[in-house]
């Protein structure tokens, strides 16, 4: 009887917990995408800080050096796009008039395709009038939801900051849930899926960058029209796992197409060069993609993006590389960690070492050469166990008695 109001007790509290996340999902997924950024910005932060500064001063100044380039990338493409989208409606409005024109003076298949297309007036008067005030809500909730995202996204930033300055507190803080022999491998994987997913981030965020300016001269080299808006387009597409690539080539070839197809040929092989070139050459400098499954990105980037929508976009793809660390950390290799806790070395070395000189005390008086070996072991013990409280690993044995002989 009392197993079995255990395991209820058991089953109920994790239902409980798992609706408690439901509930507070958004909450969860801004802390996470929080601790995400964190780990992106380790490395920097660290940077600094070897330099001399204090770790305030290096956080502030790394976040800030970023919203500076963040600040100056979209401020640098506003207006080229902006003038690239008004110039691509025109385009597509005056190639429709030329199409209907074009398809009435051709065969009679074509003229009774095009005595059913609407004349460009009444497209016009579509875009203006009542279908167009539901589009101009379109547009004003697409905005909507924009602000939003920057609301959240500041909120994510905030706490990163906050997570970066306090990050060994908040580690300890959650550490002394978990029992003492069970907290240096925690320790061992939380740092691992921090690392893992910060390098993830860091490497989607610059091979971004590098797409978007790389494809953007690119283009207008070859005479592409409108360079700015088709290099942003693939540079977003880059993201996607498996069909990125083929999406942003299909997508260059079509806006070719528009002039000449060895124009929409050059955009195309262009656009493959680019990105294969950064993913063979650039990424394996910051992430070893092999290591995390693009099956398991795509499925959280459909899961997210349903119930969260632009942030899930962003969510998806840390989320899916930490639990795939988190999976090799405790599943594929679940001894690995256990194997090398300097806690469980401190411990056996402790029980040796006390064992040792029990077996001294009990055979009668110890010569000089044996104490002054136990006493230096002793001496190493302690200055071992000093580095591990140092790196905020707690011992559950600390402090054997040092001998008054004990050499400094």
């Amino acid at each position: 009887m009392n197993r079995f109001l255990t395991y209820a007790f058991a089953v109920l509290s994790t239902l409980a917990g798992l609706i408690l996340l439901w509930e507070l999902r958004l909450a969860v997924v801004l802390f996470l995408l929080s601790l995400a950024i964190g780990g992106a910005t380790r490395p920097a932060v660290d940077f600094f800080i070897q330099r001399g500064l204090k770790r305030g001063l290096a956080i502030l100044i790394t976040y800030g050096l970023g919203l500076i380039l963040i600040i100056g990338l979209l401020l640098m493409i506003s207006q080229p796009l902006l003038i690239d989208l008004q110039e691509l409606s025109d385009d597509l409005l005056l190639r429709y008039e030329q199409l209907v024109v074009n398809w009435r003076a051709g065969s009679s298949f074509q003229k009774m395709i095009a005595d059913q297309l609407p004349p460009s007036r009444e497209l016009y008067e579509a875009f203006t009038g009542e279908q167009g005030s539901q589009l101009v809500q379109r547009v004003v909730g697409v905005a909507q939801g924009l602000g939003e995202f920057s609301g959240y996204l500041f909120i994510v930033v905030i706490l990163s900051m906050y997570w970066s300055a306090d990050q060994l507190r908040f580690e300890r803080l959650w550490l002394s849930l978990l029992p003492a022999n069970r907290r240096a491998r925690a320790r061992a994987i939380w740092r691992a899926m921090e690392s893992g997913v910060g390098a993830y981030i860091r490497s989607e965020f610059i091979q971004t960058i590098l797409a978007g300016l790389l494809l953007g001269t690119g283009y207008a080299l070859i005479g592409l029209r409108y360079p700015v808006l088709t290099a942003f387009i693939g540079a977003l597409l880059w993201l996607i796992p498996w069909l990125g690539v083929v999406l942003a080539v299909i997508v260059a070839a079509l806006i070719g197409l528009m002039d000449a197809p060895l124009i929409a040929a050059a955009a195309g092989g262009l656009t493959l060069v680019v990105l294969i070139l950064l993913e063979s050459f650039l990424e394996p400098r910051f992430l070893n993609r092999r290591r995390y499954s693009s099956l398991l990105v795509i499925i959280m980037v459909i899961a997210l993006a349903d119930s969260f929508g632009l942030a899930g976009l962003v969510m998806a793809p840390p989320l899916a590389a930490a639990i795939q660390i988190l999976f090799n950390s405790t599943v594929r290799t679940p001894g690995l960690v256990e194997t090398v806790s300097p806690v469980t070395q401190i411990l056996t070395l402790q029980n040796k070492l006390e064992a040792l000189r029990k077996e001294a005390e009990e055979t009668g008086i110890p010569s000089p050469e044996v104490t002054n070996l136990i006493n230096r072991l002793e001496k190493l013990m302690e200055e071992a166990e000093e580095v591990l409280e140092k790196d905020d690993i707690e011992i559950p044995t600390l402090g054997l008695p040092v001998s008054p002989d004990a050499p400094s």
